[in-house]
């Protein structure tokens, strides 16, 4: 399922970690066999607009017109105090003084025949049964009245979640990668948003926020602009979380370690906490949990965290543009060790390049041990084991070339060692691209 999200005048669509469970629960039609009731989760509750945008859109594109399929938001406020069937009753106009049988015989006879969707923003205060109380109801509904269709979305939080069944919508990321093919306006787009994503620990609402500090312009191209907006948001951000809470980023097992190299114990409570206020995350949905990018980032600038310091420089690693800058790398680095290796007789690598090919052609090393029996990429010459340096020290030619292929190397590198990327780096790939391909 996508969802629209606009960051900095620049509009791209968005998937979050339960976008694709999400999409197969709604083309799935539930409302078409039975009722029920599930929530949407974020990290802040702001977020639930685009979503719900989103999901209106998805359930009548998979509905297909097979029913008459309405919308219906209810005042979350109401479903606070009155709960769930006093106010559906209020938004369709119902007198809602019945007893409880009668209320829902007569929500029943409302909704015979049509299917409802309720779409129900976060609620002002945290009841965690309101789902349950929900659950209750569209089940005597479709009990009473068994062509009463109606499917019901809460949005909760991580720090109020709802009880029942969710899908995780505290993360997002642009649906699309960056494309080095297109246009470098449509790369800068993307790249802006891929940027705000990672800065923001994938919080769509945290993203729009840090945009806000470009002050509704941003010139193409202006990296310093953008650097300048996250160190302002993360000095004033990191500057509200408390002490206590800063300590407890410091000390997650990911980021410190005691003196005698073992890792620091937090609590899964406690990590969970943290999890919830959107101090940390799990970058790619993966196991380790680290400070959000926004506050490594101010920890650094305001901080004494010598002793922390290489993981937080980490943190502010954007993976999502490295992978893609590294990827096109080692492409055009194929590119351009086939044309370079083309004739092998006239020069011979280093003693350790040819003892590598020795080891793996006699079963040893983790070469030999990643290839797998029968492969036809298996290496079966000893410069298939140089680095690209020793390649381009021997073969590397003259002139125009010879210098966009070293320049390729230090790139190349400078993404292997995990060092920070911004526009620069994606100009120069650009560069690359242009020369080798036109040389």
């Amino acid at each position: 399922m996508r969802v629209r999200i606009s960051l900095a005048g620049r509009t791209l669509d968005w998937r979050y970690r339960d976008s694709d469970r999400f999409a197969e629960w709604i083309l799935g039609r539930p409302w078409l066999a039975r009722n029920e009731v599930r929530s949407v989760r974020f990290v802040q509750s702001a977020a639930y607009s685009s979503v719900f945008a989103a999901i209106h859109e998805a359930m009548l594109g998979a509905d297909r017109g097979t029913t008459d399929l309405r919308e219906t938001r209810l005042d979350p406020s109401r479903v606070t105090q009155n709960g769930f069937a006093k106010a559906l009753a209020a938004k369709l106009g119902l007198s809602s003084d019945n007893d409880h049988y009668a209320l829902h015989q007569s929500l029943a006879r409302h909704l015979a025949n049509q299917t409802r969707i309720c779409l129900i923003a976060p609620l002002p205060a945290h009841v965690p049964t309101a789902s349950d109380q929900a659950e209750q109801s569209v089940d005597l509904i479709r009990k009473i009245i068994a062509d009463a269709r109606l499917i019901v979305v809460f949005a909760d939080t991580l720090r109020e979640p709802l009880s029942g069944e969710s899908f995780d919508f505290s993360r997002g990321e642009p649906l699309v990668p960056l494309s080095f093919q297109e246009s470098r306006q449509r790369i800068w787009d993307r790249y802006l948003h891929v940027r705000l994503s990672w800065e923001a620990a994938g919080d769509p609402t945290r993203s729009a926020d840090i945009a806000n500090g470009f002050s509704g312009h941003l010139a193409p191209e202006d990296d310093v602009a953008v650097e300048r907006v996250f160190n302002e948001y993360a000095d004033r951000e990191t500057a509200r979380v408390s002490p206590e809470l800063r300590t407890r980023i410091l000390t997650l097992r990911s980021v410190s370690e005691d003196a005698r190299g073992r890792a620091s114990i937090s609590s899964k409570s406690a990590q969970d906490d943290l999890l919830a206020r959107g101090l940390a995350w799990r970058p790619n949905d993966g196991e380790l949990i680290a400070p959000a990018p926004w506050l490594a980032r101010g920890l650094l600038r305001t901080a004494n965290v010598q002793a922390q310091i290489e993981f937080l420089r980490g943190c502010l690693r954007c993976v999502p543009l490295h992978r893609e800058l590294l990827t096109e790398c080692l492409l055009w680095e194929s590119v351009e060790r086939g044309h370079l290796l083309r004739d092998l007789s006239s020069r011979s690598p280093g003693d350790e390049t040819r003892r590598m090919l020795e080891d793996f052609q006699q079963g040893r090393g983790l070469t030999y041990k990643l290839h797998p029996q029968g492969c036809p990429a298996a290496p079966n010459h000893a410069w298939a084991f140089a680095s690209l340096g020793e390649v381009l020290m021997n073969f590397a030619g003259t002139g125009t070339r010879r210098e966009a292929r070293f320049r390729l190397l230090y790139l190349r590198n400078h993404l292997a060692h995990g060092h920070y990327v911004g526009w620069e780096a994606v100009s120069e790939l650009l560069q690359l691209r242009f020369e080798l391909g036109n040389q």
